[in-house]
C-alpha cells in the first residue's frame, strides 16, 4: 500500500513594528524612541531620523524580548516634517518596516504661522511676538506618544528607561478622558499664548462634559489650561508647552485647619479667622473665594497663592451664636460651601472676681476671675486698710491673656514679709483695645 503524503505550506510574514515616542524631560529637544517587534528578530532593528532630507542613524538597544529603544536630539534648525524609520529582520529572513512622523518649526520674534501635527488632528496658531528670541518647537502626534497608561503595551518598561523622567501619574482628583499631543520643549518660555485646536471625536464621555478641560503636564503634575469643548473639538490658549490631555475634575476643594473650630465658644468677639483650601485637581480659582458671616460677605477677605486665608473681623460679633461660611470653587467649577457655628461672648467686662477662702486663715488665698473677652493687659493689685499697695500681679503673662483664670497670693507683701491680720482690698484692672475696666473686692486675714 502506498503511503499517503501530506504537503505542508508555511507562510512567513514580515515583522511589524509598533513605534512610540516620548520626550526626555532631563534633556531639552531629546526624544526617546521605543519599538516593539511583532516577533523575534535576528538582531536589533536599524533606525534613522530624517530632518531636512538627511537621515541620522539612531542606535537601538535591546530592552527585553521584542523591545528596543534609542534616543534622538531634535534639530530645531531643521523645520518641517521629520520621519522616524525602523527596519528589522526576523529569524526567517523576512524584512519589516515601520515609520512615524513629527513636526518641527523654527520660531523667531517675527514668526506668524500655523503648525499641524502629521495626522492633522491638532493645530497651533502662533502669532508674532510669541518668543523673544529664536527657538525651535516640535509637535508629537497623540497616536505616536506613549502616555504610560495601563492600556499601553510599553507601560511596564517605560519607567525604567529614564532615571530622570518625571512621573506621568495623574492626580487622584483627575479622571483621564483622552491623551492628546505633546508640544515641546516644555522649557521654552512664551511671551504670548498660543492657540491650540484639536479634533476629539468619539470621546464617549462617562463624566459631565462641563467638567472636562484641557490640562498640561508640568514637572509631572497636570496643570489646568481650560479651553472650550464643543462640536468634537477643543480650543484653548497655551501659556506653556508640554504633554496635553483632556481631564475631568469631579471633586470640590477641601477645607482644613479652620480656626475657630465648629461649636467653639469664643473668648474674643473679633476673632482671627484662618483656614486652608486645597485642590490637587484643576486648582482653586482665587476669585471664587468668599467668607460670609451670618450670610453677609466680608470685604477684604482674600485667598493666598498657597490656599491659606487669614481674616481679622472688622466688627465685633454680638453675644450669641453666629455662622461663618467659606465658599470657593476650583477652576473646573466644583464648589465647596462649608459652615461652622461659633458662640460669641458678651461685651468686654468683668463678670466675676472672687477671693477664697475669705476670711483667709492659712498661708494663702486664691483669686479667680472671669471676663467677657480676652484682655490685652490684666493686673491684680492688693491694698491694706490705709490704701498702701501691698502686692501687685501681672496676669497678662501669668495666664496667657486668657479671659478667665486664677492666681495665688501667699499673704506676703512686696518685700516678702507676711502681712498682718486685718482687712485688705483688691482691684482687678483689665484693658482691651485701649479701654480699661475695673472691679474691686474686700478680703479679711484672720490667723
Amino acid at each position: 500500500m502506498a503511503a499517503d503524503s501530506t504537503n505542508m505550506v508555511v507562510i512567513n510574514t514580515s515583522p511589524a513594528f509598533e513605534i512610540k515616542i516620548f520626550s526626555n524631560p532631563a534633556h531639552e529637544y531629546e526624544i526617546m524612541i521605543v519599538t516593539r517587534a511583532s516577533e523575534a528578530l535576528q538582531s536589533a532593528p536599524t533606525c534613522s531620523v530624517s530632518q531636512g532630507g538627511a537621515a541620522v542613524p539612531v542606535t537601538m538597544n535591546f530592552l527585553k524580548e521584542k523591545y528596543y529603544a534609542g534616543s534622538y536630539r531634535i534639530d530645531p534648525d531643521q523645520p518641517g516634517k521629520a520621519y522616524i524609520d525602523i527596519t528589522g529582520t526576523d529569524l526567517f529572513g523576512m524584512v519589516g518596516k515601520g515609520s512615524v512622523q513629527f513636526t518641527v518649526a523654527a520660531l523667531t520674534a517675527e514668526s506668524r504661522l500655523s503648525l499641524k501635527t502629521p495626522d492633522g488632528l491638532a493645530t497651533l496658531d502662533i502669532a508674532t511676538g510669541t518668543v523673544s528670541k529664536a527657538a525651535g518647537l516640535y509637535m508629537l502626534s497623540r497616536s505616536d506618544l506613549d502616555n504610560g497608561g495601563t492600556k499601553s503595551p510599553l507601560a511596564k518598561i517605560l519607567p525604567s528607561l529614564l532615571k530622570n523622567t518625571v512621573s506621568t501619574a495623574n492626580s487622584s482628583e483627575l479622571v483621564e478622558v483622552m491623551p492628546l499631543e505633546e508640544v515641546g520643549p516644555s522649557s521654552l518660555r512664551l511671551s504670548r499664548r498660543i492657540w491650540y485646536t484639536a479634533s476629539v471625536k468619539n470621546l464617549n464621555l462617562k463624566v459631565p462634559a462641563e467638567k472636562v478641560h484641557l490640562y498640561r503636564q508640568v514637572n509631572g503634575k497636570w496643570i489646568f489650561v481650560g479651553g472650550v469643548l464643543k462640536n468634537d473639538r477643543v480650543t484653548a490658549q497655551l501659556g506653556g508647552l508640554g504633554k496635553l490631555a483632556l481631564m475631568a475634575d469631579l471633586k470640590a476643594p477641601v477645607l482644613s485647619n479652620v480656626s475657630p473650630s465648629d461649636r467653639e465658644k469664643l473668648e474674643d468677639s473679633q476673632p482671627l479667622l484662618e483656614g486652608n483650601l486645597q485642590d490637587s485637581g484643576a486648582g482653586i480659582d482665587p476669585a471664587s473665594f468668599k467668607l460670609l458671616i451670618d450670610g453677609f460677605e466680608q470685604t477684604g477677605a482674600e485667598l493666598g497663592s498657597d490656599g491659606a486665608f487669614t481674616y481679622q473681623l472688622k466688627q465685633a460679633l454680638s453675644k450669641g451664636d453666629h455662622q461663618i461660611e467659606v465658599v470657593a470653587s476650583d477652576k473646573a467649577g466644583n464648589e465647596i460651601r462649608q459652615a461652622i457655628t461659633v458662640t460669641a461672648p458678651g461685651p468686654f467686662g468683668i463678670n466675676e472676681l472672687i477671693s477664697y477662702p475669705n476670711p483667709a486663715r492659712g498661708n494663702s488665698v486664691w483669686f479667680t476671675y472671669n471676663l467677657g473677652q480676652r484682655p490685652d493687659e490684666l493686673f491684680l493689685s492688693i491694698y491694706d486698710a490705709s490704701g498702701d499697695k501691698v502686692d501687685k500681679f501681672d496676669l497678662t503673662d501669668a495666664n496667657g491673656n486668657q479671659a478667665s483664670g486664677k492666681i495665688r497670693w501667699d499673704l506676703t507683701n512686696r518685700q516678702g514679709n507676711r502681712v498682718g491680720n486685718g482687712v485688705y482690698f483688691y482691684k482687678l484692672e483689665a484693658t482691651r483695645n485701649g479701654k480699661t475696666i475695673k472691679s474691686r473686692g474686700k478680703l479679711a486675714v484672720l490667723r
